[in-house]
């Protein structure tokens, strides 16, 4: 096994070595549903052209719906799915998980698990939800229901700014996405990586479970005429695409993983072998400051805002 991981990080290209999928159903945080059909394992530079953007699926500028949030979410940060009707949310500032209703648009129920922190990830698998703090200390609520217990563990990542965090029902696997680079140096500046642990254990995999490149990024949104964000320099206008992680989720049907980078507003998709399959830019008018994600077990994309100077907001896209 980790000869086949160093083997897998000696690619220079997007790379995933994510092992043998479970097969059967599966679950997304929880929610039944039926395994689809493995993602062609094509290579990027193929994909970039005569392929559809998978983000295509979403008519992201226009919601489906959209709610505010209460002001105690003005922070929101992490989001996971509960069932079909709710969803739960994390903010970096409180030791609190706050469960709400999508029917009834109102929080439910509070779940205390710590002291004020700086909390950003959150993700269910059963009767356990798990808290990514940016230190990378990962918080277990088990049995938070009735009784929840408290588990608190350093991770030991080799990264210092640690905010997305998802589960993936295929693998049976935790999956952290660090904001920051994962190794110094100019030659790694545009190298990103997402870690592994297993949920029972949480032992952390020594390597990556994948490398994201944003160049492979770049080229894919030119290859589809997408825009790339863009800062002034010497009076002109450049591209700086720095793709950030803040939050990460693994779709209930296809498979793929999503990332999405809040500096930037971009929200990124790739497949099980770390090939780019969707580039969008958010509309940053409509998703201020996007730090949370998830999916509904039908393949709804929920994305918590936080406040930005505004009231926090969720935000559903159903796909077409």
């Amino acid at each position: 096994m980790r000869m086949t991981a160093v083997a897998c990080l000696a690619s220079v290209a997007l790379l995933g070595c994510f092992g043998k999928e479970r097969k059967g159903n599966t679950r997304t945080g929880g929610s039944e549903s039926m395994a689809p059909a493995s993602a062609p394992n094509t290579s990027t530079a193929t994909a970039h052209r005569g392929q559809s953007n998978a983000l295509d699926a979403y008519a992201l500028d226009n919601p489906t719906r959209v709610d505010t949030l209460p002001r105690e979410l003005e922070e929101a940060s992490g989001l996971t799915d509960v069932s079909s009707t709710e969803v739960a949310i994390v903010q970096d500032e409180l030791g609190v998980i706050f469960v709400y209703d999508l029917k009834t648009r109102g929080v439910t129920k509070r779940v205390p698990f710590g002291p004020p922190g700086d909390y950003e990830g959150l993700t269910r698998l059963g009767e356990s939800m798990f808290v990514l703090s940016s230190d990378g200390t990962l918080i277990t609520v088990s049995n938070w229901r009735s009784a929840p217990r408290v588990d608190r563990r350093s991770l030991d990542l080799p990264t210092s700014d640690n905010e997305g965090l998802g589960y993936d029902p295929f693998m049976h696997r935790l999956l952290v996405a660090p904001k920051s680079r994962w190794q110094s140096g100019k030659a790694n500046k545009h190298l990103r990586a997402i870690f592994a642990l297993d949920p029972e254990s949480r032992k952390l995999d020594a390597l990556p479970a994948l490398v994201m490149d944003v160049n492979r990024l770049l080229d894919y949104a030119n290859a589809h005429d997408r825009a790339l964000p863009e800062k002034a320099r010497n009076g002109k206008q450049r591209v700086a695409l720095r793709f950030m992680p803040a939050s990460i989720a693994v779709h209930p049907k296809t498979r793929e993983l999503f990332v999405i980078s809040a500096i930037d507003h971009v929200l990124a998709s790739f497949d099980r072998a770390g090939n780019v399959t969707g580039y969008a830019v958010l509309n940053a008018e409509r998703y201020r400051q996007p730090e949370g994600m998830t999916f509904l077990a039908d393949g709804t994309l929920v994305i918590a805002n936080e406040g930005a100077g505004k009231d926090p907001e969720l935000v559903q896209v159903r796909p077409n």
